[in-house]
């Protein structure tokens, strides 16, 4: 059996500053970038030894 994972993207400036997501190049807050890490740590431990293949490129 095959598992998939969806996460959603982690908070960045454009949703704090009210901005249509994808119109621009967003970083994340500072709250998303400890979202991110927390999602990271969740699926590492979940994923330890299997193949991984995100399906969007990291900036």
């Amino acid at each position: 059996m095959k598992n998939v994972y969806v996460v959603t993207h982690p908070e960045a400036t454009h949703h704090v500053e009210s901005l249509v997501g994808g119109w621009y190049d967003s970083d994340l807050t500072e709250r998303g970038v400890a979202q991110a890490g927390a999602i990271a740590e969740a699926l590492a431990s979940r994923m330890a030894g299997h193949a991984v293949r995100p399906s969007t490129g990291v900036r």
